[in-house]
């Protein structure tokens, strides 16, 4: 019985609140035009990504998250565009997909060094699943059994209009950016729920090469990033390295989450060609109470299309792999 007046405690909470967790990956490079919009097109060439992201799923809970986005440098419009499409599923309650157009253009700053602005214009569809909650009226004090619910339970779905602005500053080996995810949210009021979290992200990285005796068979690329996450109901940190020889990728992060106390270890794989890459990571919480320490799991794949006219913008920077 214990159990579930705590279960009932924590969904009339739910229903009161409404509340989702922000949307996060770990692969924050790799997963660029979500990292920041402004990150569209720069390479030049037409790219498609997709990732899909799970966790707490063996607590019997179920978080997952799909993303796909297309990115190219429009030279007839001397514009870069993209497109994204996200569909979030939080404890088997929330559900919410969304599509995003993309427009970012460069400003020239000084040899070598460019700033670049974008926009972010989309639309969402958010729901709640009621047949996972557990109302008051299903407990019984003298019974086991959970009843049916009288509670009606209709109408909670809404359509959603999301506006995401970007600015880049970088070079041909480094950058820093700020983002603000749904920013549109700081100004309604009149949401009877919120499952979207005006989201403040701030991100930077970088390109480096090391060989030994100037020699391609010993050359190692080094991707360094940060990135810190700043929401309502959750705040992160993090800091981590890739290193590429060949085909292979390899690398790890260190992830500190300040809302919930918790730290992860984040350990990177990947398999890269010319066109195309593939990835995957495993989040490894440090202090978890349930000892559920494997309980995230990342992969990705991105190729890159050829150019039909290869057209090299001025001063443009490789896109953070």
């Amino acid at each position: 019985m214990y159990r579930h007046f705590v279960i009932t405690s924590i969904f009339t909470c739910a229903i009161a609140v409404l509340c989702a967790q922000p949307v996060d990956f770990s692969q924050t490079p790799s997963n660029y035009i979500y990292t920041n919009p402004a990150f569209a097109g720069n390479n030049n060439c037409p790219t498609a990504y997709t990732s899909y992201r799970i966790r707490n799923f063996s607590n019997g809970e179920f978080f997952s998250t799909n993303f796909l986005s297309f990115d190219n440098y429009a030279a007839f419009m001397n514009t870069d565009i993209g497109l994204s499409v996200l569909h979030d599923i939080q404890n088997s309650v929330f559900h919410t997909t969304g599509i995003a157009a993309i427009a970012a253009r460069d400003i020239f700053i000084a040899r070598g060094v460019m700033l670049k602005y974008a926009l972010a214009l989309g639309y969402y569809y958010s729901r709640i699943s009621g047949e996972n909650l557990i109302f008051p009226d299903q407990i019984n004090p003298f019974s086991t059994e959970i009843s049916t619910s009288g509670e009606e339970f209709t109408g909670k779905m809404q359509h959603l209009y999301d506006i995401e602005p970007g600015i880049l500053l970088y070079t041909y080996n480094i950058y820093a950016g700020i983002t603000a995810k749904h920013i549109q949210e700081f100004f309604r009021k009149n949401s009877f729920f919120n499952p979207l979290h005006p989201t403040i992200s701030i991100h930077a990285g970088g390109y480096f090469e090391t060989s030994r005796g100037s020699s391609l068979k010993y050359l190692y690329q080094w991707y360094p990033h940060l990135n810190i996450s700043i929401a309502p109901s959750s705040a992160f940190t993090q800091l981590g390295m890739r290193v590429q020889r060949n085909f292979l990728e390899f690398g790890a992060a260190f992830r500190e989450n300040f809302s919930f106390n918790a730290e992860s270890f984040i350990l990177f794989v990947g398999l890269v060609q010319k066109k195309y890459k593939f990835a995957y990571n495993c989040d490894i919480t440090l202090n978890s109470r349930k000892r559920n320490y494997f309980n995230t799991h990342e992969i990705s794949l991105s190729y890159t299309f050829e150019c039909r006219t290869q057209v090299r913008k001025m001063g443009a920077v490789r896109a953070p792999q």
